[in-house]
Protein backbone atom coordinates (compact mmCIF):
# COMPACT_ATOMS: atom_id res chain seq x y z
CA UNK A 1 0.00 0.00 0.00
CA UNK A 2 1.45 3.35 -0.88
CA UNK A 3 1.71 6.31 1.39
CA UNK A 4 -1.17 8.25 0.03
CA UNK A 5 -3.59 5.17 0.73
CA UNK A 6 -2.39 4.24 4.41
CA UNK A 7 -4.78 5.47 6.97
CA UNK A 8 -3.58 7.82 8.93
CA UNK A 9 -3.66 6.92 12.72
CA UNK A 10 -3.13 9.48 15.74
CA UNK A 11 -1.41 8.23 19.12
CA UNK A 12 -1.48 9.76 22.45
CA UNK A 13 0.96 8.50 25.12
CA UNK A 14 1.95 10.29 28.32
CA UNK A 15 5.84 8.87 27.20
CA UNK A 16 7.80 7.82 24.54
CA UNK A 17 11.61 6.29 23.52
CA UNK A 18 14.00 6.94 25.13
CA UNK A 19 11.61 6.66 28.11
CA UNK A 20 10.97 2.77 27.60
CA UNK A 21 8.29 1.24 29.35
CA UNK A 22 6.12 -1.75 28.75
CA UNK A 23 3.63 0.38 26.98
CA UNK A 24 6.06 2.02 24.49
CA UNK A 25 7.77 -0.93 24.05
CA UNK A 26 4.26 -2.61 22.18
CA UNK A 27 3.65 0.72 20.56
CA UNK A 28 6.99 0.29 18.39
CA UNK A 29 6.91 -3.30 17.92
CA UNK A 30 3.13 -2.99 16.67
CA UNK A 31 3.42 0.23 14.54
CA UNK A 32 6.55 -1.47 12.79
CA UNK A 33 4.47 -4.39 11.99
CA UNK A 34 1.64 -2.47 10.84
CA UNK A 35 3.42 0.06 8.38
CA UNK A 36 2.50 -1.58 4.94
CA UNK A 37 -1.45 -0.69 6.37
CA UNK A 38 -1.06 2.60 8.93
CA UNK A 39 0.94 5.38 8.79
CA UNK A 40 1.22 6.70 12.81
CA UNK A 41 1.77 9.95 14.35
CA UNK A 42 2.11 10.06 18.25
CA UNK A 43 1.70 12.96 20.34
CA UNK A 44 3.23 12.90 23.52
CA UNK A 45 5.07 15.14 26.75
CA UNK A 46 8.30 15.81 25.98
CA UNK A 47 10.09 15.34 29.22
CA UNK A 48 13.45 16.20 28.50
CA UNK A 49 14.70 19.52 26.93
CA UNK A 50 17.16 17.79 25.16
CA UNK A 51 14.45 16.11 23.24
CA UNK A 52 13.74 17.15 19.89
CA UNK A 53 10.26 18.66 19.72
CA UNK A 54 9.62 16.64 16.44
CA UNK A 55 11.19 13.48 14.63
CA UNK A 56 10.82 10.04 13.21
CA UNK A 57 11.58 7.10 15.32
CA UNK A 58 11.27 4.15 13.33
CA UNK A 59 8.07 4.69 11.32
CA UNK A 60 6.25 6.87 14.10
CA UNK A 61 6.28 10.79 13.87
CA UNK A 62 6.49 11.78 16.66
CA UNK A 63 5.49 15.45 18.73
CA UNK A 64 6.45 16.26 21.35
CA UNK A 65 4.85 19.03 23.49
CA UNK A 66 6.24 21.26 26.69
CA UNK A 67 9.47 22.75 28.00
CA UNK A 68 11.27 19.62 28.60
CA UNK A 69 10.70 19.00 32.19
CA UNK A 70 8.26 17.21 34.78
CA UNK A 71 5.62 19.15 34.74
CA UNK A 72 5.30 18.89 30.25
CA UNK A 73 3.47 15.13 32.11
CA UNK A 74 0.97 17.65 34.56
CA UNK A 75 0.07 19.56 31.42
CA UNK A 76 -0.42 17.15 28.63
CA UNK A 77 -4.26 16.70 28.50
CA UNK A 78 -4.29 20.76 27.00
CA UNK A 79 -1.06 21.01 25.32
CA UNK A 80 -0.97 17.84 23.67
CA UNK A 81 -4.71 18.18 22.63
CA UNK A 82 -3.94 21.41 20.98
CA UNK A 83 -1.31 19.54 18.77
CA UNK A 84 -3.26 16.83 18.11
CA UNK A 85 -6.27 19.44 16.69
CA UNK A 86 -4.13 21.36 14.56
CA UNK A 87 -2.69 17.93 12.96
CA UNK A 88 -6.22 16.76 12.27
CA UNK A 89 -7.18 19.62 10.52
CA UNK A 90 -3.92 19.10 8.40
CA UNK A 91 -3.86 15.03 8.02
CA UNK A 92 -7.38 14.30 8.71
CA UNK A 93 -7.08 10.91 11.02
CA UNK A 94 -9.24 8.07 10.50
CA UNK A 95 -8.61 6.54 14.42
CA UNK A 96 -7.47 7.91 17.10
CA UNK A 97 -5.37 5.29 19.49
CA UNK A 98 -4.96 6.38 23.01
CA UNK A 99 -1.91 4.25 25.16
CA UNK A 100 -3.07 3.69 28.45
CA UNK A 101 -5.95 5.94 30.17
CA UNK A 102 -3.90 8.62 31.65
CA UNK A 103 -2.56 11.61 30.71
CA UNK A 104 -2.59 10.87 27.56
CA UNK A 105 -5.93 9.28 27.74
CA UNK A 106 -7.37 12.45 29.44
CA UNK A 107 -6.26 14.04 25.43
CA UNK A 108 -7.80 11.65 23.89
CA UNK A 109 -10.74 12.35 25.42
CA UNK A 110 -10.83 16.25 24.84
CA UNK A 111 -10.00 15.44 21.06
CA UNK A 112 -13.16 12.65 21.25
CA UNK A 113 -15.13 15.35 22.56
CA UNK A 114 -14.18 17.60 19.78
CA UNK A 115 -14.23 15.40 16.71
CA UNK A 116 -16.64 12.74 17.80
CA UNK A 117 -17.01 11.17 14.36
CA UNK A 118 -13.14 9.78 15.05
CA UNK A 119 -13.01 6.38 16.18
CA UNK A 120 -11.77 6.18 19.45
CA UNK A 121 -9.16 2.94 21.19
CA UNK A 122 -8.32 2.68 24.08
CA UNK A 123 -5.52 0.48 24.77
CA UNK A 124 -4.90 -0.40 28.85
CA UNK A 125 -1.51 -1.34 29.98
CA UNK A 126 -1.86 0.04 33.54
CA UNK A 127 0.30 -1.86 35.93
CA UNK A 128 -0.81 0.36 39.20
CA UNK A 129 -2.71 -0.85 41.70
CA UNK A 130 -6.13 0.40 41.20
CA UNK A 131 -7.37 0.28 44.87
CA UNK A 132 -4.80 2.74 45.51
CA UNK A 133 -5.16 5.42 42.96
CA UNK A 134 -6.82 8.54 44.02
CA UNK A 135 -10.81 9.63 43.30
CA UNK A 136 -9.93 12.00 40.41
CA UNK A 137 -8.06 10.04 38.88
CA UNK A 138 -10.41 7.02 38.61
CA UNK A 139 -13.44 9.28 37.47
CA UNK A 140 -11.01 10.49 34.31
CA UNK A 141 -10.08 6.88 34.32
CA UNK A 142 -14.49 6.33 33.50
CA UNK A 143 -14.68 9.07 31.45
CA UNK A 144 -12.17 8.11 28.84
CA UNK A 145 -13.96 4.51 28.59
CA UNK A 146 -17.20 5.69 28.00
CA UNK A 147 -15.89 7.71 25.22
CA UNK A 148 -13.69 4.73 23.59
CA UNK A 149 -15.40 2.91 20.57
CA UNK A 150 -13.30 0.17 21.40
CA UNK A 151 -11.21 -1.16 24.11
CA UNK A 152 -8.37 -3.28 24.19
CA UNK A 153 -6.57 -4.72 27.58
CA UNK A 154 -3.27 -6.65 27.66
CA UNK A 155 -4.77 -9.05 30.13
CA UNK A 156 -8.20 -10.20 32.05
CA UNK A 157 -7.35 -8.25 35.04
CA UNK A 158 -7.68 -5.08 33.15
CA UNK A 159 -10.87 -5.59 31.93
CA UNK A 160 -12.19 -7.01 34.73
CA UNK A 161 -11.13 -3.22 36.09
CA UNK A 162 -12.67 -1.74 33.06
CA UNK A 163 -16.09 -3.43 33.39
CA UNK A 164 -16.11 -2.11 37.13
CA UNK A 165 -15.79 1.06 35.96
CA UNK A 166 -18.54 1.36 33.44
CA UNK A 167 -16.96 -0.06 29.67
CA UNK A 168 -19.02 -2.51 27.93
CA UNK A 169 -17.75 -6.49 28.16
CA UNK A 170 -18.40 -6.78 24.76
CA UNK A 171 -16.55 -3.65 23.27
CA UNK A 172 -13.39 -4.86 25.20
CA UNK A 173 -10.66 -7.06 23.41
CA UNK A 174 -8.20 -8.82 25.16
CA UNK A 175 -4.47 -8.47 23.20
CA UNK A 176 -1.37 -9.26 25.06
CA UNK A 177 2.12 -7.36 24.99
CA UNK A 178 4.08 -9.49 23.12
CA UNK A 179 7.87 -10.79 22.72
CA UNK A 180 10.25 -10.52 19.94
CA UNK A 181 10.96 -14.74 20.21
CA UNK A 182 13.95 -14.42 17.64
CA UNK A 183 16.01 -11.87 19.83
CA UNK A 184 14.94 -12.89 22.87
CA UNK A 185 15.94 -17.08 22.52
CA UNK A 186 19.02 -15.89 20.94
CA UNK A 187 22.44 -18.12 21.66
CA UNK A 188 25.56 -16.26 23.06
CA UNK A 189 29.44 -17.51 22.71
CA UNK A 190 30.80 -19.11 25.55
CA UNK A 191 32.89 -15.62 25.42
CA UNK A 192 30.21 -13.52 25.05
CA UNK A 193 29.12 -14.65 28.19
CA UNK A 194 32.37 -14.88 30.19
CA UNK A 195 33.17 -11.48 29.04
CA UNK A 196 30.13 -10.09 30.40
CA UNK A 197 30.62 -11.99 33.78
CA UNK A 198 33.76 -10.92 34.39
CA UNK A 199 32.51 -7.45 33.79
CA UNK A 200 30.05 -7.87 36.53
CA UNK A 201 32.13 -9.35 38.54
CA UNK A 202 30.45 -12.82 38.46
CA UNK A 203 32.25 -15.85 39.81
CA UNK A 204 32.08 -19.35 37.97
CA UNK A 205 29.85 -20.72 41.32
CA UNK A 206 27.44 -18.14 41.71
CA UNK A 207 23.64 -18.15 41.22
CA UNK A 208 22.65 -15.31 39.51
CA UNK A 209 19.49 -14.10 40.01
CA UNK A 210 18.16 -11.13 37.95
CA UNK A 211 15.17 -9.14 38.24
CA UNK A 212 14.09 -6.50 35.13
CA UNK A 213 12.55 -3.47 36.60
CA UNK A 214 11.83 0.25 37.71
CA UNK A 215 12.71 0.41 40.87
CA UNK A 216 9.80 1.45 42.06
CA UNK A 217 7.28 0.40 45.05
CA UNK A 218 4.54 -1.21 42.27
CA UNK A 219 7.51 -3.99 41.82
CA UNK A 220 8.33 -5.40 44.97
CA UNK A 221 12.44 -4.97 44.45
CA UNK A 222 12.68 -4.00 48.31
CA UNK A 223 10.90 -7.54 49.05
CA UNK A 224 13.62 -9.14 46.50
CA UNK A 225 16.29 -7.70 48.42
CA UNK A 226 15.05 -8.79 51.71
CA UNK A 227 14.56 -12.15 50.39
CA UNK A 228 19.30 -12.19 50.18
CA UNK A 229 19.84 -13.32 53.39
CA UNK A 230 17.67 -16.15 53.47
CA UNK A 231 19.66 -17.72 50.67
CA UNK A 232 23.24 -18.91 50.31
CA UNK A 233 26.55 -16.35 49.81
CA UNK A 234 26.51 -17.60 46.47
CA UNK A 235 23.54 -16.35 45.20
CA UNK A 236 23.62 -12.84 43.32
CA UNK A 237 21.22 -10.56 42.49
CA UNK A 238 21.37 -8.64 39.39
CA UNK A 239 19.04 -5.91 39.52
CA UNK A 240 18.49 -4.53 35.80
CA UNK A 241 16.64 -0.80 35.92
CA UNK A 242 16.60 2.32 37.74
CA UNK A 243 14.30 4.22 39.83
CA UNK A 244 13.28 6.86 42.76
CA UNK A 245 13.86 4.03 44.94
CA UNK A 246 17.20 3.55 44.28
CA UNK A 247 18.65 4.65 46.67
CA UNK A 248 16.78 3.37 49.36
CA UNK A 249 17.39 0.02 48.16
CA UNK A 250 20.55 0.79 48.51
CA UNK A 251 20.44 1.42 52.18
CA UNK A 252 17.90 -1.32 52.85
CA UNK A 253 20.75 -3.62 51.23
CA UNK A 254 23.76 -2.46 53.41
CA UNK A 255 21.52 -2.73 57.01
CA UNK A 256 20.74 -6.38 55.77
CA UNK A 257 24.79 -6.85 54.84
CA UNK A 258 24.03 -7.67 51.65
CA UNK A 259 25.34 -5.00 49.13
CA UNK A 260 28.38 -6.96 47.77
CA UNK A 261 26.04 -9.74 46.59
CA UNK A 262 23.99 -7.28 44.81
CA UNK A 263 24.64 -5.36 41.22
CA UNK A 264 22.51 -2.26 40.10
CA UNK A 265 23.32 -2.27 36.57
CA UNK A 266 21.26 1.01 36.19
CA UNK A 267 19.38 1.37 33.15
CA UNK A 268 20.26 -0.63 29.89
CA UNK A 269 19.66 -0.73 26.09
CA UNK A 270 16.63 -3.46 25.31
CA UNK A 271 19.08 -4.75 22.24
CA UNK A 272 21.68 -6.30 25.18
CA UNK A 273 19.12 -7.45 27.49
CA UNK A 274 18.83 -10.71 26.31
CA UNK A 275 22.46 -11.56 27.12
CA UNK A 276 21.84 -9.92 30.91
CA UNK A 277 18.93 -12.80 31.14
CA UNK A 278 21.20 -15.47 29.40
CA UNK A 279 23.42 -15.23 32.46
CA UNK A 280 20.84 -16.03 35.07
CA UNK A 281 19.81 -18.91 37.13
CA UNK A 282 16.30 -17.38 38.02
CA UNK A 283 14.47 -14.64 37.20
CA UNK A 284 12.36 -12.86 39.85
CA UNK A 285 9.90 -9.95 40.50
CA UNK A 286 7.42 -10.23 43.42
CA UNK A 287 5.16 -7.60 42.34
CA UNK A 288 2.25 -5.95 44.11
CA UNK A 289 0.60 -5.28 40.92
CA UNK A 290 1.02 -5.63 37.34
CA UNK A 291 -0.95 -5.03 34.08
CA UNK A 292 0.54 -8.11 32.49
CA UNK A 293 4.33 -8.10 33.02
CA UNK A 294 6.34 -8.14 29.85
CA UNK A 295 9.56 -8.60 31.35
CA UNK A 296 8.66 -12.17 32.88
CA UNK A 297 7.49 -12.96 29.05
CA UNK A 298 10.89 -11.59 28.16
CA UNK A 299 12.66 -14.17 30.72
CA UNK A 300 9.89 -17.01 29.87
CA UNK A 301 11.37 -16.33 26.05
CA UNK A 302 15.51 -16.77 27.08
CA UNK A 303 14.57 -19.74 28.77
CA UNK A 304 15.21 -18.40 31.98
CA UNK A 305 12.38 -19.90 34.97
CA UNK A 306 10.41 -17.40 36.42
CA UNK A 307 9.37 -16.20 40.09
CA UNK A 308 6.23 -13.98 40.65
CA UNK A 309 3.48 -12.91 42.68
CA UNK A 310 -0.35 -13.95 41.21
CA UNK A 311 -1.11 -10.07 40.88
CA UNK A 312 -3.07 -8.46 37.91
CA UNK A 313 -2.32 -10.15 34.76
CA UNK A 314 0.86 -12.62 35.38
CA UNK A 315 -1.99 -15.08 36.05
CA UNK A 316 -2.67 -15.36 32.64
CA UNK A 317 0.64 -16.35 31.97
CA UNK A 318 2.08 -18.16 34.77
CA UNK A 319 0.60 -21.52 35.71
CA UNK A 320 1.70 -22.58 39.26
CA UNK A 321 4.76 -25.02 38.91
CA UNK A 322 3.97 -25.38 34.79
CA UNK A 323 5.17 -22.41 33.49
CA UNK A 324 6.53 -20.59 36.82
CA UNK A 325 6.38 -20.62 40.36
CA UNK A 326 4.48 -18.01 42.34
CA UNK A 327 5.82 -16.44 45.65
CA UNK A 328 3.42 -14.88 47.91
CA UNK A 329 3.24 -11.03 48.12
CA UNK A 330 5.65 -8.54 50.29
CA UNK A 331 7.22 -12.02 52.20
CA UNK A 332 10.92 -12.19 51.67
CA UNK A 333 11.02 -15.98 53.01
CA UNK A 334 8.70 -17.08 50.12
CA UNK A 335 10.95 -15.30 47.78
CA UNK A 336 13.89 -17.19 48.58
CA UNK A 337 12.39 -20.46 48.92
CA UNK A 338 11.10 -20.02 45.24
CA UNK A 339 14.03 -19.02 44.07
CA UNK A 340 15.75 -22.26 45.49
CA UNK A 341 13.38 -24.22 44.27
CA UNK A 342 13.36 -23.41 40.52
CA UNK A 343 17.40 -23.12 41.06
CA UNK A 344 18.22 -26.59 42.83
CA UNK A 345 15.66 -28.53 41.55
CA UNK A 346 16.39 -29.45 38.03
CA UNK A 347 13.92 -32.01 36.93
CA UNK A 348 11.08 -28.96 37.82
CA UNK A 349 13.17 -26.69 36.64
CA UNK A 350 13.38 -27.91 32.79
CA UNK A 351 9.82 -28.25 32.79
CA UNK A 352 9.29 -24.83 33.84
CA UNK A 353 11.62 -23.53 31.15
CA UNK A 354 10.28 -25.96 28.17
CA UNK A 355 6.72 -25.04 29.32
CA UNK A 356 7.27 -21.12 29.57
CA UNK A 357 8.99 -21.34 25.94
CA UNK A 358 6.38 -23.05 24.29
CA UNK A 359 3.23 -20.77 25.62
CA UNK A 360 5.00 -17.36 24.96
CA UNK A 361 5.99 -18.60 21.57
CA UNK A 362 2.72 -19.73 21.01
CA UNK A 363 0.45 -16.64 22.38
CA UNK A 364 2.85 -14.11 22.58
CA UNK A 365 4.43 -13.34 19.25
CA UNK A 366 4.51 -10.03 17.92
CA UNK A 367 3.97 -11.26 14.84
CA UNK A 368 0.47 -12.77 15.70
CA UNK A 369 0.12 -9.97 17.80
CA UNK A 370 0.15 -7.56 15.50
CA UNK A 371 -2.02 -9.13 13.13
CA UNK A 372 -5.05 -9.17 15.67
CA UNK A 373 -3.86 -4.95 16.16
CA UNK A 374 -4.83 -5.18 12.32
CA UNK A 375 -7.95 -7.11 12.41
CA UNK A 376 -9.58 -4.64 15.18
CA UNK A 377 -8.13 -1.40 13.78
CA UNK A 378 -9.83 -2.73 10.30
CA UNK A 379 -13.11 -3.55 12.06
CA UNK A 380 -13.51 0.48 14.01
CA UNK A 381 -12.08 2.39 10.85
CA UNK A 382 -15.40 4.08 9.18
CA UNK A 383 -14.46 4.23 5.67
CA UNK A 384 -14.00 6.57 3.61
CA UNK A 385 -17.17 7.54 1.36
Amino acid sequence: MDKASKRRILVFSTAYLPFIGGAELALKEIALRLQDDFEFDLVTARLDKKLPIAEKIGNINVFRVGEGNRFDKLLFPFKGFNVASKLHDERKYSLVFSLMASYGGVASWKFKKKFPEVPLLINLQEGRNFEKTGRLKMFAFKMILRLADSITAISNYLKDIAVKNGADSEAIKIIPNGVDIEKYSKEFSYGEISDLKNHLGIRPDDEIIISVSRLNYKNGVDTLIKAMPYLDKNYKLLLVGDGEEKMGLVDTAKMLRVLDRIIFTGSIENDVLPKFLSIADAFARPSRSEGLGTAFLEAMAARVPVVATPVGGIVDFIKSAETGVFCAVDNPKSVADKIKIVVEDKKLREQLIKNAYKLVKEKYDWNKIADEYREILNKIIIPKS
